[in-house]
């Protein structure tokens, strides 16, 4: 398991997941929401975070169905 940072960005993109752990989301409508927070931040930053939960399986990473796009999920 990797090492966690506990950063302003990481704690906001996990408090988003939690609130939406009903349903899928993509890299963008977090974004979306930071920027909506006046969080500065670029969707590299949160691809990673997001790469990093998936690996320390708090989240589930899949394809969806819709489209070729990569959605989200809370464990």
């Amino acid at each position: 398991m990797q090492k966690q940072y506990k950063t302003k960005v990481s704690q906001k993109i996990l408090e988003y997941i939690q609130e939406n752990s009903e349903r899928g989301f993509n890299a963008s409508e977090i974004y979306a929401y930071l920027t909506k927070e006046e969080i500065q931040v670029n969707l590299a930053t949160i691809y990673r975070n997001l790469d990093k939960l998936a690996e320390n399986k708090l989240i589930t990473k899949f394809k969806a169905s819709s489209s070729d796009s990569v959605m989200y999920r809370y464990a």
